[in-house]
């Protein structure tokens, strides 16, 4: 007899919906534990794919992964909120889970020595999760003329300008991802979704000839934000909230277009948006942005 999750609903709390891009932190009730284990992504990102309510059953079988393994994965998900239930109803008796964001984007305090800890644990993460990739890579003795295959390592002195510049590249290459997952997403249930390529890219400062630890994927902060500019008095340097949403979305490479949809605002009024925001941080491309809110989030 297949296994099916229980009718009993677990308690839940009704959570705010969150624009596609919104920060997570990583002292937040069971994120870490959430985020530090390859297992527990791969079974938020086929939740993400399907773009609706599924149950734990379905995604046990999307997945290829033990029921059991699946529920308890959702159940911690859904504690560190990158879950949302979808309650039984008369037309659909079992519960059912849905994603409430595009990505998971982790925020971190650089300035406070626990939040540092937890940030360097994440180090672990990323060393399982691209271990377990390589692998998997077919090799080269079974590669075909059809398989690309691109490496490259580099040491460069760079100045700002092609820092920015490489930045621009790195979103257009996310953009191409973002737009397959979301190609993949519109599949046929009964179609593979089987990733065939491994994309690592690393950009990483040198200090002494030596490469640093791999960079998180969070935003790091400290307790006091300095002004963009000067002269700026503190409403100019102050994002109000829907701006912050706005800069958060296309610091982490959202189109406007995209922005537009997932925050419900027209296309110009992201483009006002935008220039508000370059204003008032005293920047001028999203590269910039980023840096900004890196340092003064």
């Amino acid at each position: 007899m297949p296994a099916r999750s229980s009718d009993k609903q677990p308690r839940t709390k009704p959570r705010v919906q969150q624009p596609a891009y919104a920060p997570l932190s990583i002292t937040g009730s069971g994120v870490l534990d959430a985020v530090s284990q390859p297992v527990h992504l791969q079974v938020w990102e086929s939740i993400r794919r399907f773009r609706r309510a599924v149950t734990a059953a379905e995604v046990a079988t999307s997945a290829r992964m033990p029921m059991a393994q699946v529920q308890s994965t959702i159940d911690t998900l859904h504690s560190a909120g990158l879950l949302e239930l979808v309650p039984a109803s008369r037309g659909q008796r079992a519960i059912r889970w849905k994603t409430n964001r595009e990505q998971i984007l982790l925020t971190y305090r650089r300035d406070l020595p626990e939040e540092e800890l937890l940030q360097r644990k994440m180090q672990h993460l990323f060393d399982a999760t691209q271990r377990d990739l390589r692998a998997k890579i077919k090799p080269r003795t079974a590669r075909t003329n059809r398989d690309f295959h691109w490496n490259s390592v580099d040491a460069a002195q760079l100045t700002v300008s092609e820092v920015n510049e490489i930045y621009e590249l790195l979103q257009k290459v996310t953009t191409v991802l973002r737009r397959a997952k979301a190609r993949v997403a519109a599949l046929d249930s009964s179609a593979s979704v089987d990733s065939n390529y491994f994309v690592s890219m690393d950009v990483e400062p040198l200090l002494e000839g030596a490469l640093p630890l791999p960079t998180m994927q969070c935003i790091g902060s400290t307790a006091e934000s300095k002004p963009a500019h000067a002269t700026a008095n503190a409403s100019e340097t102050k994002l109000t909230a829907r701006e912050r949403d706005v800069a958060v979305q296309l610091a982490a490479g959202a189109s406007r277009a995209e922005v537009s949809r997932q925050l419900r605002i027209s296309p110009h009024t992201v483009t006002e948006f935008t220039r508000r925001i370059y204003r008032k941080l005293g920047v001028n491309n999203r590269a910039r942005l980023a840096a900004k809110l890196t340092s003064d989030a």
